[in-house]
């Protein structure tokens, strides 16, 4: 696995933890959907590093897509 794959599942990680942290408090839902949305991102950045994801993107729109 891909060191950069590593540092964005450990970024999801936290933010799972963080969201089990909060989650019960009322007044922090925002900041727990925040987070959980943060996990759901992370880990959909990672899976596109291991799928090359940026690279087909790359190939069919040039070098101007971001990353």
């Amino acid at each position: 696995m891909r060191k950069a794959t590593t540092e964005w599942l450990k970024s999801a990680a936290m933010a799972l933890d963080s969201v089990a942290q909060i989650v019960h408090l009322e007044h922090l839902t925002p900041v727990a959907a925040f987070h959980a949305q943060q996990c759901v991102e992370d880990t959909e950045e990672s899976y596109r590093i291991v799928k090359n994801i940026y690279d087909r993107i790359q190939e069919l729109y040039g070098s101007t897509a971001s990353q």
